[in-house]
């Protein structure tokens, strides 16, 4: 039996958006860190809760309340990463605006730091 899609899709968002981060097997109803707390999300990742989809039709609301829920359990960044089956031209980042404008703050301080 060849690889389930969602597996192949939550392996290639950790291969090329996370610079190699590994798919967690089980994303947290049987894998856990070594004190024995849950990891979550579909991606091994030290600052992020990464959540994959990969559906005909996708709830998005319905599944960011779930990333944000097991983000804010362990201290980390929700992201739900998807895409639509069929359509490998169109992978979608969806975070909070805060994190989000953080993120862009931070990145316009370093472009400026650069430029002195």
């Amino acid at each position: 039996m060849g690889d389930r899609l969602w597996k192949s899709f939550e392996r290639w968002v950790g291969k090329n958006i996370f610079n190699g981060a590994k798919r967690n097997i089980g994303s947290g109803s049987i894998n856990s860190h070594d004190d024995g707390s849950p990891r979550y999300g579909d991606v091994i990742h030290d600052k992020y809760v990464i959540e994959c989809k990969c559906y005909q039709k996708i709830a998005i609301f319905r599944w960011w309340e779930k990333v944000k829920k097991e983000a804010k359990k362990c201290s980390k960044i929700p992201l739900l990463i998807m895409r639509e089956k069929g359509n490998i031209q169109d992978t979608l980042v969806a975070m909070n605006w805060k994190d989000f404008k953080d993120m862009k703050d931070k990145a316009e301080q370093y472009e400026n730091l650069k430029k002195e």
